[in-house]
């Protein structure tokens, strides 16, 4: 299980590089619909066609912003997390304005759309949420209470096991030591301690 470091609200978290083959899968897919789309409009002379085939050239367009506007997948720590937990919350590329910048106004030339591609899948540190924060929080309480070594519980017992053992003997040393102080006094004969001492030991 990973190990946590308990959050604070200054916690900055490293996120690797990491997604672009997935990225770049998605890529191809989409500009293949998107030619054959562009393909009927050619052929049919259907400006439905190159509509469809231009908002699907816009999505890939807008593709590093949209992996940069959300990273929280990549953080071991956090992706970890129960889906639920993080769904509503986003933490956004460390140069997220940045790369959102570069793609909106240079991303016409080839290569500046390349150049914020990768930049959007590059490593960094970011700051979590405070809300996703809380659930790391209570995630590492819950992993601290599974996580009890059975040593620990083994000694406890043993521990335990050990008080009760020399509470028992102080106990029988001090019944013994009363009836031999009888003794010594004469209130008792040798017989009625050894008895004594006898029935003292038989109850352990």
């Amino acid at each position: 299980m990973t190990n946590l470091h308990l959050p604070s609200e200054n916690t900055k978290y490293y996120i690797p590089f990491g997604g672009f083959g997935t990225t770049l899968g998605a890529i191809v897919i989409l500009s293949i619909i998107c030619g054959v789309f562009f393909m009927i409009g050619i052929g049919n002379d259907a400006v439905w066609a190159y509509v469809v085939a231009g908002l699907i050239f816009l999505i890939i367009f807008f593709i590093p912003i949209q992996v940069a506007a959300d990273i929280k997948d990549r953080i071991p720590e956090i992706a970890a997390l129960d889906k639920e937990l993080t769904k509503d919350s986003k933490i956004r590329h460390p140069f997220f304005w940045v790369i959102v910048l570069i793609t909106i106004f240079f991303g016409g030339t080839l290569v500046v759309w390349l150049i914020a591609l990768i930049w959007a899948h590059w490593p960094g540190n970011v700051i979590v949420p405070e809300v996703i924060l809380k659930n790391l929080q209570s995630e590492q309480n819950f992993d601290d209470q599974q996580n009890v070594e059975p040593d620990h519980i083994q000694s406890s017992d043993e521990s335990e096991k050990s008080n009760f053992s020399t509470e028992t003997n102080d106990s029988i040393e001090s019944k013994i030591a009363k009836i031999n102080e009888l003794l010594n006094k004469g209130l008792i004969t040798q017989e009625e301690f050894d008895s004594k001492k006898q029935s003292i030991i038989d109850s352990i």
